[in-house]
């Protein structure tokens, strides 16, 4: 728990002090003339660092704390022992003062907001509440929450574990009502897609009874190697910190012809978060190569996933590799017809060359190639 010095703090202002002094009388009456007197309802006092609110709270004066959220006060500060005054309510049981607080404070605001100013607190207790009053439904909660979430990665907001397991878990529950429910389209999915499927819901939600952390199934796929399919940097990072091994995940290759790494994998399907989380890894070479030794900067390029192409090359992957088939990033992006990306690439002064000499095979294929090379020239590149 972080220490606060109190003694940074001066006596409370003349205009402060009549507040203070009616909630320890428990006086409504002087209390709404301090404030009618221009007493701030957010001043904190020394000593504990709380506000009149949480004062109020403490003391345990219905009528003064309903005042007080009446006038609106900044719900989001904490006091000395880093609480706020929706947390101090819900430690003393007090929960309709905690659901009149919600209210307050975000009534007509967007789920979103409400979920992340509460994740942002910290307030596990308050955001169970509030998740409750939302009365949202399942797809909409999990819009919101996964939303949220989102937000808080952005402004790089950190988070206790407890609280981010709590989201997962959350978003997990409702997928696995919607799967036993048949929500989801079941006759799409193979035998085994269906196993892995529930498999990995299952193992979430049990955590005393999940599945070993190293445990195969028939693809030797490891509860880890499905968080990251699952594009779920979180949960991989809660299997790695509950000791899940990072070898399974360097000799993973998949089945089909290309062998790919899950590196590769990444980069295919755009899985922007876990593929940052196996670069922070250093699990594999960033240029490893698949059957044909293409590189995950070649996969990302010809499928336009660009998130994922500035994350392999912010970690150093070579642009002018060249693989078995003889094309090196940028031809792939122009096979791709993925413009955005060669644009990238030539921002980035990358040869030509390759190109040039590349000869595909496919009319369609070269079509689009002499279509994309002949848009360079006419946005004038400045590369011919």
């Amino acid at each position: 728990m972080e220490q606060f010095d109190f003694n940074i703090f001066r006596q409370v202002a003349p205009k402060d002090a009549p507040l203070r002094n009616a909630i320890r009388l428990e006086s409504v009456i002087l209390a709404r003339n301090a404030i009618a007197q221009g007493a701030n309802i957010n001043c904190q006092y020394p000593d504990d660092w709380n506000t009149p609110l949480q004062m109020a709270i403490a003391g345990g004066c219905q009528p003064i704390v309903e005042l007080l959220i009446s006038h609106n006060p900044d719900f989001g500060l904490v006091n000395g022992a880093n609480l706020t005054a929706a947390e101090m309510a819900q430690e003393a049981g007090e929960v309709s003062w905690v659901r009149t607080m919600i209210e307050a404070e975000f009534k007509g605001c967007d789920p979103v907001d409400v979920l992340y100013e509460l994740l942002k607190r910290r307030s596990l207790k308050v955001l169970e509440l509030a998740i409750e009053m939302l009365n949202l439904t399942k797809n909409n909660l999990t819009s919101s929450l996964a939303k949220a979430w989102n937000k808080l990665e952005v402004m790089n907001v950190k988070v206790e574990s407890e609280l981010e397991l709590f989201v997962h878990l959350t978003l997990l529950r409702i997928d696995y009502e919607e799967f036993g429910g048949a929500k989801v389209s079941v006759k799409k999915m193979t035998d085994e897609e269906v196993k892995q499927r529930m498999q990995l819901v299952l193992w979430e939600i049990n955590q005393l009874e999940r599945m070993p952390l190293e445990s195969l199934d028939t693809q030797g796929t490891t509860p880890l190697i499905l968080a990251l399919m699952k594009n779920n940097q979180s949960l991989a990072k809660y299997l790695i910190n509950a000791g899940a091994s990072l070898e399974s995940v360097k000799q993973f290759r998949t089945t089909n012809r290309d062998q790919s790494t899950m590196l590769h994998v990444a980069a295919q399907h755009g899985l922007n978060r876990s593929l940052k989380l196996l670069l922070e890894q250093r699990i594999f070479d960033v240029d490893v190569g698949d059957f044909d030794q293409t590189t995950p900067l070649q996969e990302a390029a010809c499928r336009g996933h660009k998130s994922c192409v500035e994350l392999l090359l912010m970690a150093g992957a070579d642009v002018e590799y060249v693989d078995l088939q003889g094309t090196n990033t940028l031809t792939r992006a122009f096979c791709g017809s993925q413009e955005e990306i060669v644009q990238l690439l030539l921002e980035r002064q990358v040869s030509l060359d390759n190109a040039r000499e590349f000869r595909v095979p496919n009319i369609k294929v070269v079509l689009r190639f002499t279509m994309l090379l002949r848009l360079v020239r006419l946005r004038q590149w400045n590369v011919f």
